[in-house]
């Protein structure tokens, strides 16, 4: 029925939120506001570039390397029976992300290590859960433990975010357990044959900058595309 309904009925409804349009000196006002924020954050992004870069060897490793990871899948929950449990442990299915409910229990027991999560019937997500920190995966979730505390968390999760690209997981190639295993990633080593966690960081650094910078051009996107310009005003138009 509120196809039958005016612009003008659903604002006062509160259905939607009236458009108010904005002249072009106000336009061009937000426009140079953006690209003041824009630039702002290209030097910040220069300026990280430009850092003293620690040399690193950087050497192709598989997520099977039982040395440093540890994959597994979590366990079966079904959707009604959440609403009886009574809990505060996050349950994590498809989406990484966010829980879809809480346990009051876990199906695994150690959580000495940071662990890197990624969604197995879903888009392909990831989401890092530090160390210390219960949470119930289900059968849709993959579970990767850090074995090793000189491999970020956050370091993994950007080289899993590459290897998105290249073994193409997504809703039609299923990142199963044994897909997983077969994923390769660079870890870096300094001279000595050491995990070089000061790459990692540089790494990871530059890497949120970068993130950042790629959310707020998107919001600043839609903002610009919700705008209504108003060319001319009413005073001018006969």
């Amino acid at each position: 029925i509120d196809r039958w309904w005016s612009l003008e009925d659903k604002v006062k409804l509160g259905i939607i939120e009236e458009e108010k349009p904005v002249e072009i000196d106000t336009f061009s006002e937000i426009v140079n506001d953006i690209s003041d924020n824009l630039k702002e954050f290209s030097s910040l992004l220069k300026e990280v570039s430009e850092k003293k870069k620690s040399i690193s060897n950087f050497t192709p490793t598989t997520l099977s390397d039982s040395k440093y990871f540890e994959l597994s899948i979590g366990k079966r929950v079904v959707k009604r029976d959440i609403v009886n449990i009574i809990g505060d442990i996050p349950i994590y299915s498809a989406n990484v992300k966010e829980p879809i409910g809480y346990h009051n229990t876990s199906c695994l027991d150690d959580f000495s290590s940071d662990f890197v999560l990624w969604g197995i019937d879903g888009d392909f997500e990831f989401s890092v859960i530090k160390k210390n920190t219960p949470f119930y995966p289900t059968d849709h979730c993959g579970v990767i433990k850090i074995k090793d505390d000189n491999i970020l968390s956050e370091y993994l999760l950007i080289q899993l975010e590459k290897a998105k690209h290249i073994y193409g997981f997504d809703r039609g190639l299923r990142s199963s357990l044994k897909n997983m295993k077969e994923v390769k990633i660079s870890i870096p080593y300094t001279k000595k044959g050491i995990l070089d966690i000061e790459k990692q960081r540089e790494i990871i650094e530059k890497y949120l900058y970068v993130k950042e910078l790629k959310e707020n051009i998107e919001l600043y996107k839609k903002k610009i595309s919700s705008l209504q310009i108003q060319i001319e005003s009413i005073s001018d138009s006969k």
